[in-house]
């Protein structure tokens, strides 16, 4: 039976806070990379359906990993019977609670729907013609009182910056669970990192956009000398660490990274959006079985990757995207058996670039942006190192560590919301 930490409780409660004092309000849940999203969407689908068996409910994402991950907590939790709708997975069914991918439901003229969650939204684009817009605009023309929640554990787009600025969807953050807090309490497992030797250049990658150009990064990084000398440097740092995950800078440069540690007699294969799903299932499913030791990928196991045994991350590219950045480290801080911490070894300035993963901060690119409230955010305070001797990824502030409940107001009993209509 599934039962729910602390955290995830206090996350569902400042949720029906935000609702109980706006009814209007399009609340957001920043939830880490490890932190348990699918329980919370369970939990609370739960709730609402066990108060009002009618509830209807639509929870969008974006893959089939995570749509499949979604759909098996509610069934598990409470016992509902869960629609999955996602061509990617052979299944278009339709319930009152329905796990969907965005692709695939955007056209689908639909019934009536109360609530609609949006897992991992911060790849929802701010143009008025994304399929998130027409979902969205579909279904409030059904219900203009349509529910709406999204959650993400990187609050904050390169193109635009915070996912609460004037102009977003999402009118507050209603819970912020803290990294320090998780790694403390166990729920997620520190990421340490070496200084590396070998520096790459990049002064002649472009950018296109807001991140660096995809093609010249490629050419930067995919050079014999550079590979051969960067995937010498993994095998050494790894000896003792037993599932690698490689970030590469294009799909040629994740081959050609996978033949240089195979001829250096390390169990390894790649992964690209370009393969055929079978192909890329039968390779993850072989890395996470432990025939694989590394695996290489090109842009696919950034979001909906979960396999905790990962203990060593490389990131032989660069980026200027902050949300990319957290959710490749985000791979490595699932707590494993026998797993102490995960290795980042960073060949792309990303840390110094980015800073600590949990003291970022994001402005928005427009002219207004509500602050994203927690005290490991506060510039003032002194930063103590953890985990200093081996170059830890974290920083905490010489604060105590506390959650962001909603207006800061004390989080009432979750019983108390147990009558109410949202």
């Amino acid at each position: 039976m599934l039962e729910l930490r602390s955290y995830q409780r206090d996350a569902i409660r400042s949720l029906y806070q935000a609702w109980k004092e706006d009814d209007n309000c399009v609340p957001l849940l920043v939830c880490p990379t490890g932190s348990g999203k699918s329980l919370i969407i369970a939990e609370l689908v739960r709730a609402l359906s066990e108060q009002r068996p009618t509830y209807t409910a639509l929870i969008v994402s974006h893959r089939k990993e995570i749509i499949e991950q979604n759909a098996q907590a509610i069934s598990e939790l409470s016992g509902v019977q869960v629609g999955v709708y996602s061509a990617g997975l052979g299944r278009k069914e339709m319930r009152k609670i329905t796990c969907a991918n965005i692709q695939s439901i955007f056209r689908r003229e639909l019934a009536e729907i109360k609530l609609l969650i949006i897992d991992e939204c911060h790849l929802i684009s701010g143009r008025d013609d994304s399929m998130y817009e027409k979902l969205i605009n579909q279904l409030r023309s059904r219900n203009p009182k349509l529910k709406i929640v999204g959650l993400t554990a990187t609050p904050y787009r390169l193109d635009r910056g915070s996912l609460i600025a004037e102009d977003s969807l999402f009118t507050d953050i209603c819970y912020d669970i803290s990294l320090i807090e998780l790694i403390k309490d166990g729920y997620l497992t520190p990421l340490i990192s070496k200084q590396s030797k070998i520096e790459t250049d990049l002064t002649q990658v472009r950018l296109s956009g807001y991140d660096f150009n995809q093609g010249d990064l490629q050419l930067a990084y995919d050079v014999d000398p550079i590979i051969q000398a960067q995937v010498t440097e993994i095998i050494e740092q790894g000896q003792s660490r037993n599932h690698w995950l490689v970030f590469s800078s294009g799909v040629l440069h994740a081959q050609h990274l996978a033949e240089a540690f195979q001829h250096a007699g390390i169990v390894a294969d790649y992964v690209t959006g370009e393969m055929l799903d079978m192909v890329r299932d039968l390779k993850l499913s072989r890395f996470k079985n432990g025939e694989i030791q590394c695996l290489v990928n090109c842009d696919i196991l950034t979001t909906g990757f979960n396999f905790p045994a990962v203990d060593l991350i490389a990131l032989i590219r660069a980026t200027k995207s902050v949300g990319l950045y957290v959710q490749i480290l985000g791979r490595g801080m699932r707590p494993a058996p026998n797993k102490k911490n995960c290795l980042v070894l960073d060949y792309g300035g990303n840390i110094k670039r980015h800073g600590p993963i949990d003291c970022i901060r994001v402005k928005s690119k427009t002219k207004k942006t509500k602050p994203r409230l927690s005290l490991f955010h506060l510039r003032n305070a002194p930063l103590v190192g953890l985990l200093s001797q081996q170059g830890a990824l974290f920083v905490r502030r010489a604060t105590k560590p506390s959650h962001y409940h909603h207006k800061n107001r004390r989080l009432i009993p979750l019983q108390f919301y147990q009558n109410q209509k949202f």
